[in-house]
């Protein structure tokens, strides 16, 4: 799993902000800066929730023993529970 920078989700949130605010979308009614913190801080906690959703399924998964750590089998049945995670989640 990649791990994601603490710079790189900064400019994804400053990028995304643009956008949003570029297609009327979204209207900043407060500082820019405010409004940017506060889309960094979602997306960072987000992506720590997904890190626990992919490392709680791994440890599902190798609990017993008959899938080993990154066999096509692993990568199978960790990608179909979360899957259905994120199906849970919509």
């Amino acid at each position: 799993m990649l791990k994601t920078s603490r710079e790189a989700i900064h400019e994804m949130a400053d990028r995304l902000l643009d956008q949003l605010v570029a297609s009327g979308a979204v209207v900043t009614l407060a500082n820019r800066e405010k409004a940017l913190h506060a889309l960094v801080q979602a997306l960072t906690d987000e992506l720590r929730r997904d890190e626990e959703r992919v490392g709680n399924a791994q440890v599902a998964l190798t609990a017993d023993g008959s899938v080993r750590p990154g066999s096509p089998e692993f990568e199978k049945s960790l990608r179909e529970i979360l899957d259905a995670e994120y199906s849970r989640l919509d």
